[in-house]
């Protein structure tokens, strides 16, 4: 999380002064309501043509567009805490997150986020760790130390609304991570962003404090915690995506 002012999250009864759009959003914000950009990539690679695959080039101007604006990050652990506990958040706070574990990500974007003071949370599948193409114990380590947050993206990453084992995907995913790295892991993401009521239920009951899946909505709150929206950044995407979706612009 870069160094910048806060403003804690809390209850109020009086009615808030009138502010600019896009000024201290959390001033305006009810008690566990928080507004914040969730971003989703994948590959973060020079080489591979997929529409899951940001250009290094463009992932670094994505980021410095962020900078230029203000944007501070936080992990989705810390939206969890805001939401229930009503913890401090920065001013523009953006959460980006990447899921499956792939190398590129350490390789590419790891060095461009530490520029700008950035972190993020990384969804790993737990049966990818130090296989090849994937991270090791040791580079994972090495983004905890930097702030990244760690979480569960299942074992096999496999479709829990039609795997008959999706209990075993969600709660030995997360036993497996925290064994591995030694830190608590809190949150999950549904692959494919899929999550029937039973398993957002079941993964409430794993222990997890919340669960990414996919959407646009950027105001979260408790009843959001076990599917908040997370919008996915396609290699095509340009700057004027950055323009038109986040809330911050200038």
């Amino acid at each position: 999380m870069t160094d910048t002012p806060t403003q804690a999250v809390e209850e109020s009864t009086e009615e808030p002064a009138a502010t600019e759009p896009g000024d201290n959003p959390t001033e305006e914000q009810e008690s566990g309501i928080v507004q914040a950009p969730i971003l989703l990539y994948h590959h973060i690679s020079e080489t591979i043509d997929s529409q899951y695959n940001v250009h290094p080039e463009r992932f670094a101007e994505q980021m410095k567009w962020l900078s230029d604006r203000g944007y501070s990050t936080i992990t989705v652990a810390d939206l969890a805490r805001a939401i229930r506990e009503g913890i401090s958040v920065p001013d523009r706070p953006v959460i980006l997150t990447f899921d499956d574990g792939y190398r590129d990500v350490y390789e590419n974007a790891f060095p461009i986020l530490q520029k700008y003071g950035y972190t993020a949370t990384f969804y790993i599948v737990g049966e990818t760790i130090d296989k090849a193409g994937n991270l090791s114990t040791s580079e994972l380590l090495e983004l905890v130390a930097a702030g990244w947050e760690i979480g569960s993206h299942s074992m096999t990453h496999t479709d829990l609304n039609e795997d008959d084992n999706w209990e075993y995907e969600i709660y030995n995913s997360r036993i497996i991570l925290e064994e591995k790295l030694g830190v608590e892991v809190f949150t999950f993401a549904y692959p494919y962003g899929r999550a029937s009521d039973a398993v957002r239920s079941f993964t409430a009951d794993a222990g997890y404090t919340a669960a990414v899946g996919l959407g646009s909505i950027m105001d979260h709150d408790k009843y959001d915690l076990y599917f908040l929206h997370r919008k996915e950044v396609k290699s095509w995407y340009e700057l004027d995506f950055f323009e038109e979706f986040l809330p911050w612009k200038d």
